[in-house]
């Protein structure tokens, strides 16, 4: 099963921070999404991220004007804090350390309040909602890209013609 894995990343008690995590929220249920909220990034899940085709890291960013959603380049520069990660540094421990050789991408969204509190604004609902259609549709091309790719490669042919289509 090709299957992808979607994390979100940010503090639940911040307004606009938690509109990140509102996206798993509106990423529809299926079999080859999983879904996973983290407050930040920790080398334990470089390890996880290792058996999935697909990873997006999704966070609330000062910086984003709309929702961006682009590649992460893997490196292992060293941050200034220890136990935090950037998403390259993530899929840079992910590649060397587990063999990771999926694809995996950086979603951004605007982030609107800093105000401390559990209410997510309207307009970052609307946000979170657009990115996990985005995603969504994302996730769906790469599924049906690599699927396509499997159906010409030989070796896909002869798994198909035995039965053992993975």
């Amino acid at each position: 099963m090709i299957s992808s894995l979607v994390i979100t990343i940010g503090n639940t008690l911040r307004g606009g921070d938690a509109a990140a995590h509102r996206v798993l929220k509106s990423i529809p249920e299926s079999a080859h999404i999983h879904k996973r909220s983290v407050t930040q990034l920790t080398p334990e899940i470089a390890a996880e991220i290792a058996n999935y085709a697909t990873v997006v890291f999704v966070d609330a960013d000062v910086r984003a004007l709309d929702i961006e959603i682009a590649p992460v380049v893997d490196e292992l520069a060293p941050s200034l804090l220890t136990h935090v990660l950037r998403p390259s540094e993530v899929v840079g421990l992910a590649r060397i350390l587990f063999g990771f050789h999926g694809k995996a991408y950086l979603c951004r969204i605007p982030l609107i309040d800093l105000s401390a509190g559990l209410r997510v604004s309207p307009e970052a609902q609307q946000l979170a909602q657009r990115a996990a259609e985005e995603i969504d549709s994302l996730i769906e091309s790469t599924i049906k890209w690599v699927r396509e790719s499997r159906s010409h490669h030989p070796v896909g042919n002869v798994r198909r013609r035995l039965g053992r289509n993975r």
